[in-house]
């Protein structure tokens, strides 16, 4: 493997394995977390990439469009497995581990749906996918992009839900991983920016539906 590339892979292994020491064993406030998350996930980028050109503004309405069209997935499968999820159950597992709560929830699904994607993108996408495939193949870096970001899933969401639900909201990150590495394939990050705010948008409305902000169809 190019020297290059597995220290791309290995920064951001490394990045994940800090993010979930603090989920699973410092467990700080979640404003602390957030501050640790944009430290290390900004400075993993710059040391080993480069933000230019990632934020050009191309395939956005592909990209809007698609979002509109994982928004509508999301709270499908939200209602079809409606009655395997319980909603007390992460509600408790967010205020024990994240300090969330009804009161603060809105403020949190604002910066989850718009800055922490960001965050996401930057590693995932920026340096895991665009800036890995100048040295491995387009193929190994899409992958390798979308498993990461899978992994980096497993510590926040451990405790929320079945082990099979748990598979499948793990398969459904890989595949999401990959989508938003299709919308960037042009070099900018900004498509799959989009999609994912609106995926977590939609998990933000699952959220509000569980605090009592929207009600349960």
């Amino acid at each position: 493997m190019n020297r290059k590339a597995f220290c791309i892979i290995l920064g951001i292994c490394l990045a994940c394995l800090v993010m979930a020491l603090m989920e699973t064993v410092f467990q700080p406030g979640y404003v602390v977390k957030s501050a640790v998350k944009a430290a290390l996930f900004l400075g993993t980028v710059l040391y080993l990439g480069s933000l230019r050109g990632l934020l050009r503004r191309e395939g956005l309405g592909t990209a809007a469009a698609l979002g509109a069209g994982i928004y509508g997935v999301i709270l499908g499968a939200f209602l079809l497995f409606r009655s395997f999820i319980d909603l007390d159950a992460i509600a408790a597992g967010l205020l024990g581990k994240e300090g969330i709560r009804r009161e603060n929830f809105l403020w949190a699904a604002l910066y989850i749906s718009i800055v922490n994607s960001g965050l996401e993108e930057l590693l995932f996408r920026g340096l895991g996918y665009l800036e890995l495939r100048k040295f491995a193949s387009e193929p190994f870096a899409m992958v390798v992009s979308a498993a990461a970001f899978a992994a980096y899933h497993i510590a926040i969401l451990d405790g929320w839900f079945s082990w099979w639900m748990y598979a499948l909201c793990m398969l459904g990150l890989f595949l999401g991983g990959l989508i938003f590495n299709y919308l960037d394939r042009r070099g900018s990050i900004l498509p799959g920016w989009l999609a994912h705010a609106a995926a977590n948008l939609a998990i933000n409305t699952i959220g509000a539906m569980m605090y009592g902000f929207v009600p349960v169809p």
